[in-house]
């Protein structure tokens, strides 16, 4: 590879900034339950949401299995950037969210994937 390659393909990155959504149930440890990424050159807001809320939330699971439904909703009618403003201005009950983080990537879908598997699947196999 040459020189000028190597400088290309890292121009080709995207920005990403992420973070992580978190169940906090009273008496029980903060739990990792999906992962948000936004493109901020676009306003494109990806998210991959963990499942099975009924075994993990109780009697806020029929809420909880709304939620990518609603986010959907809510990035159709006031775009990525503002639904994760407001997620980060509103949550502190049950559901928190973690200070944004950038990275660089060459595929935002696969790397929300990743994350999810990192932060969250992860999660789950070290406490079960």
């Amino acid at each position: 590879m040459s020189s000028q390659e190597g400088f290309g393909a890292a121009r080709d990155k995207t920005s990403v900034e992420f973070t992580v959504l978190q169940l906090a149930l009273p008496g029980e440890p903060l739990q990792n339950v999906g992962v948000l990424a936004l493109e901020p050159a676009t306003g494109q807001l990806l998210w991959r949401l963990r499942g099975e809320w009924a075994s993990i939330a109780g009697e806020e699971a029929a809420v909880l299995e709304r939620l990518s439904l609603e986010l959907q909703s809510r990035v159709d009618q006031i775009g990525g950037s503002a639904v994760l403003e407001q997620l980060e201005d509103t949550l502190s009950n049950i559901l928190r969210i973690s200070q944004r983080r950038r990275i660089l990537t060459d595929d935002v879908e696969t790397t929300v994937a990743r994350l999810f598997d990192q932060y969250v699947e992860h999660q789950k196999d070290v406490s079960s």
